[in-house]
């Protein structure tokens, strides 16, 4: 990268449908005010369009957050999104920490949060978690 050049950030998202599992891939440097505009922005989809999963695909990005900044994070998908619901990480070796102290906040929020070291291994748990999720979802109502 040439000298002074400014380092973006951008991120994918998609929908897994079925089950219904929305799944965001981040590129580039990541920082707090991203991170919470996203997570609101999260929170507010699922209050319009309820799915039945999240991924969240930090492999491809650098994180920078405190771990005061994280704990508002899960707090903010913890307060918006419905319990039980399946949200998994997908990491890189350098934030292992980072995922595994998410994960707890946010099963301490009633989620159900797991950390994965690719996407393949993710898919492989999140699609049948969502399947039931959304199951059981349907039979509540």
């Amino acid at each position: 990268m040439a000298s002074g050049a400014k380092v973006t950030f951008r991120v994918d998202k998609s929908i897994i449908d079925p089950p219904g599992i929305f799944q965001a891939c981040l590129h580039g440097s990541n920082d707090y005010r991203i991170s919470i505009e996203n997570a609101q922005t999260l929170v507010r989809r699922f209050s319009t369009a309820p799915l039945n999963g999240v991924i969240i695909d930090y492999s491809g990005c650098t994180l920078g957050h405190t771990m005061q900044q994280y704990s508002d994070i899960a707090a903010t998908f913890g307060d918006g999104l419905p319990d039980g619901l399946p949200f998994a990480y997908v990491f890189n070796e350098k934030q292992v920490a980072h995922v595994l102290f998410m994960t707890r906040l946010l099963t301490g929020k009633s989620l159900q949060a797991r950390a994965f070291p690719s996407m393949e291994e993710a898919h492989a748990w999140i699609i049948p978690a969502a399947g039931l999720y959304r199951e059981n979802r349907e039979q509540a109502a």
